[in-house]
């Protein structure tokens, strides 16, 4: 996930300086890890691409994946 949507919290300042049409800046994502969740907010221009993105990963790695701001839709 953090390779599509970088953490926020770790993010280069300098890569955000030359991020001049904001490409970068709007895939940011916060990240929360629990021991048994890891809950991830996205910002709403990148929702889709970042629910598609989560779905098939969840998918691939044997993990269920509840949609919190959808419809609660829990795959």
């Amino acid at each position: 996930m953090v390779e599509q949507f970088p953490n926020m919290n770790l993010v280069d300042e300098e890569l955000l300086d030359e991020d001049e049409d904001d490409e970068l800046e709007s895939r940011l994502t916060e990240y929360s890890i629990g021991y048994a969740v890891i809950y991830t907010a996205f910002a709403w221009s990148v929702a889709d691409e970042a629910y598609s993105t989560m779905k098939e990963l969840a998918k691939k790695h044997g993990v269920g994946f509840f949609d919190v701001s959808g419809e609660g839709e829990i795959f």
